[in-house]
């Protein structure tokens, strides 16, 4: 009888525990690795890129946000410097600083929309400018969740910036979409457990119209495959 007792109060005192980890929302550190493909005028460059971010989600999404607060390991004496050592003509885009943060505007079943801002620095390195071109930004953010079962999500991305302050640019417009398919091996997704990892395969494209001084017109395509290992807490 106190053996049947005892395995009772596990089961409740467990049952109890994730209850508390799960359905409070996460933080996480992000962690990339991405390899960048950009492409105009039939030339074409790769960049490897380790990226590491930092995002926050409440229950089931319903309030979410990401900040960045330096633009990656790999280059960082080039961004910081100004001076490049990509090849002529290679145009690669960073970010100094950016915060961003999505509110839920509708839900149905298994699909699950968020709109917000975005708000930061993109700056953009060459070898071609002795100036640093970069705009100071604020962007429309919106986000497409689809979550299939407890342990799989994806999701899929758009933002719009608006340059507020162009520097070294006479006309600029980006956009920015993919799609990130997320892995929660622990599960559930939509409420995950604080000691969770998420594994994520993303793709991303971007779309940049730039114009700098003393310089000709560019329309870039650039395409972004990354792997992310994420750490909640």
């Amino acid at each position: 009888m106190r053996a049947w007792i005892l395995a009772a109060g596990i089961f409740l005192g467990a049952e109890s525990l994730l209850a508390e980890e799960i359905g409070n929302g996460f933080l996480a550190m992000n962690l990339s690795f991405d390899w960048q493909h950009d492409s105009h005028n039939g030339n074409s460059f790769d960049v490897f890129k380790v990226p590491i971010s930092f995002s926050a989600a409440s229950t089931n999404y319903d309030i979410v946000t990401s900040l960045n607060i330096f633009p990656e390991i790999l280059h960082l004496d080039q961004y910081y410097s100004a001076k490049s050592r990509l090849p002529a003509g290679s145009v690669v885009p960073f970010s100094f600083a950016s915060f961003e943060i999505q509110y839920l505007s509708a839900e149905w079943k298994i699909f699950h929309v968020n709109t917000g801002f975005k708000i930061g620095h993109y700056g953009y390195l060459t070898g071609d400018w002795i100036t640093p071109a970069f705009s100071l930004f604020i962007a429309f953010k919106g986000s497409l969740y689809t979550f299939l079962g407890d342990h799989f999500m994806i999701q899929t991305p758009i933002e719009i910036p608006l340059g507020i302050y162009n520097n070294y640019m006479k006309e600029y417009f980006t956009l920015r979409t993919g799609i990130d398919v997320v892995f929660d091996p622990a599960g559930p997704i939509r409420n995950p457990v604080s000691t969770s990892v998420f594994y994520t395969l993303g793709f991303e494209y971007t779309y940049l119209h730039i114009q700098t001084y003393h310089m000709v017109l560019r329309d870039l395509n650039y395409l972004n495959s990354r792997f992310t290992v994420s750490i909640l807490y």
